[in-house]
C-alpha cells in the first residue's frame, strides 16, 4: 500500500476548502501536457478546480486548468508546486514526499536543497512523536 487513506482523505477535505487554488507546472506535468498540444512552461500558474481520490495507485488527482482559465488536464498532486506561503503547504509537500518515495520517483520540489530540508522536517516530526 502506497498510501494511508484517511491522511489522503483528510488532505483532499483540507484541499477542498481552499478551492480554487494556485500552483505552478513542473517538468513532469509539462512533459505529459505538451505531449497533447497544450501550451505550458515550468512554473507557469494553474489553477486547481477540484481534487480526488485515484486510488492507491493514482494518488491525489489535481483537475487543473490555466489560471482564471478553464480545465485542461487532470494531473497528480505530485506534480504540481504549491506556494510555501499556502496553509497547506507543509502537508502537500509531505504528502508529495512520501507517495514519490514510495514509488521510487522524482518529487515535484525544484532542488535537493528543498527535497533536503523537507526530509529533516519529517525526521523532525516523527523524533517528537516519540
Amino acid at each position: 500500500m502506497i498510501d494511508d487513506e484517511q491522511d489522503v482523505y483528510e488532505l483532499i477535505k483540507a484541499m477542498n476548502k481552499h478551492l480554487p487554488m494556485l500552483a505552478y507546472a513542473t517538468p513532469p506535468l509539462v512533459k505529459a501536457v505538451r505531449r497533447e498540444g497544450a501550451k505550458i512552461e515550468v512554473n507557469d500558474a494553474v489553477e486547481i478546480d477540484s481534487v480526488m481520490y485515484l486510488g492507491d495507485e493514482g494518488g491525489i488527482g489535481c483537475a487543473i486548468g490555466e489560471w482564471g482559465g478553464k480545465t485542461v488536464v487532470v494531473t497528480s498532486l505530485t506534480h504540481l508546486r504549491i506556494d510555501r506561503d499556502h496553509p497547506l503547504a507543509e502537508r502537500i509537500q509531505t504528502y508529495q514526499w512520501r507517495r514519490s518515495q514510495q514509488l521510487g520517483g522524482p518529487i515535484s520540489h525544484s532542488s535537493r536543497k528543498a527535497r533536503a530540508n523537507l526530509a529533516v522536517q519529517l525526521q523532525r516530526k516523527r523524533k517528537a512523536r516519540r
